[in-house]
């Protein structure tokens, strides 16, 4: 491929056992490694999950510079036991994910996060459901509207948006706005 140009690759990948349906992943643009059931995802690659239910993931490490780093397609899931977003890093979550995540970079929840998002450094916007929240020195964007199933802890940061709920859990400020 030519500098500058990304090529995308239709796969299907093996996991632990596990069968993950076909996913968009780029060649030449970073790197993609899959060791010990854990991907890590780094340069300017992209992780998208397009179609279908993606498993046998224990830990998705999302530390790629590129728009979306990780993003998961309406209709679709991705599950993990845990999903890291590092600095500078984004998540576009339309569709499912299942699992925990930990977010220091951009996060876009339009979707389901079946798990609780713990907000660093990073940011939080879209209109989505997360299980529960805990905001350490993140912020929640003016735009922003989540709807809490559980409990929401607030520790620093602010919430410039809507959080609705919190259901039948709790809102504990630590800190914060």
């Amino acid at each position: 491929a030519e500098r500058g140009t990304m090529v995308f690759l239709r796969v299907r990948i093996m996991i632990g056992g596990a069968s993950w349906p076909p996913a968009m992943i780029p060649s030449s643009v970073g790197s993609l490694d899959m060791t010990n059931n854990t991907v890590t995802n780094t340069g300017i690659a992209k992780f998208a999950v397009t179609t279908g239910a993606t498993t046998g993931i224990s830990s998705l490490i999302n530390s790629s510079l590129g728009i979306d780093g990780v993003s998961v397609a309406s209709g679709a899931s991705l599950t993990a036991g845990d999903v890291r977003n590092e600095i500078g890093a984004s998540i576009l979550n339309n569709g499912t994910i299942n699992g925990a995540v930990s977010s220091f970079g951009g996060v876009t929840n339009n979707g389901k996060i079946n798990g609780t998002l713990m907000l660093g450094d990073g940011t939080l916007s879209g209109t989505g459901n997360l299980s529960g929240l805990n905001i350490l020195h993140g912020t929640v964007l003016a735009a922003s509207e989540q709807t809490i199933a559980g409990d929401t802890t607030q520790f620093g940061g602010s919430v410039l948006g809507s959080i609705i709920g919190p259901g039948a859990g709790q809102y504990l400020m630590a800190g914060g706005s």
